[in-house]
């Protein structure tokens, strides 16, 4: 019945997320979240350089001179994340190892679209150039990376722009803005884990008809 093969995917799922909690080794995990042809290195370095330095446009004089630390530290994080993104086809092949781009991937996708993208957010003042790009962000994260490292990342990436904006300014950005963030953040977290169930619900729905 339904109500039999629900509760048998229930149990099923449980059963695979302590097998794969006890099981956890990072590297192959990694791995699994490479990108399947290079050329999504290019087009991802692409849109980022694209859809970052488009925002600076929003940002005025006043604002980009109040948050010159901060604007330089997103100015340098993602020319040289983009930039190395964009030539990875020609990178020496011992640097393009898989051991190497494996930790490379998620710590460029975390830096560029959550740091980076959290902290043009927090400067422009909910901009909404700013937070278009921000939710777009997270939608291409879902689609390049695994959910949990997705949620991992934008939880971390985050957090630490929060903490560095901080530690910049010596004040804790606006609790609208934080609020604002939190909201966007858990909108589409909770919509992208529901679209992932379901796609694994019905897996396991279609493993037990066979």
């Amino acid at each position: 019945s339904p109500l039999a093969l629900e509760r048998a995917a229930r149990r099923q799922r449980w059963k695979w997320r302590l097998n794969a909690i006890k099981n956890f080794k990072l590297y192959p995990y990694l791995q699994q979240n490479l990108p399947s042809q290079e050329g999504l290195y290019f087009f991802f370095g692409l849109y980022t350089m694209a859809a970052t330095y488009a925002v600076f446009y929003t940002i005025d004089a006043a604002e980009t001179k109040a948050y010159q630390q901060i604007y330089d530290s997103i100015y340098c994080t993602v020319l040289v994340g983009a930039t190395a993104f964009l030539t990875f086809p020609i990178w020496p092949p011992a640097i393009k190892s898989h051991r190497f781009i494996a930790f490379f991937w998620p710590l460029g996708i975390g830096a560029i679209l959550f740091f980076a993208g959290t902290l043009l957010v927090i400067i422009g003042a909910l901009h909404h150039m700013q937070v278009m790009i921000l939710m777009t962000n997270l939608l291409v994260a879902f689609l390049l990376l695994q959910w949990p490292l997705t949620i991992f990342l934008a939880s971390i990436g985050a957090c630490v722009a929060v903490g560095y904006f901080t530690y910049c300014t010596g004040t804790m950005p606006p609790v609208s803005i934080l609020g604002f963030i939190q909201m966007i953040y858990g909108i589409l977290l909770v919509a992208g884990l529901a679209l992932k169930g379901k796609q694994a619900y019905r897996g396991l729905v279609s493993s037990h008809a066979q």
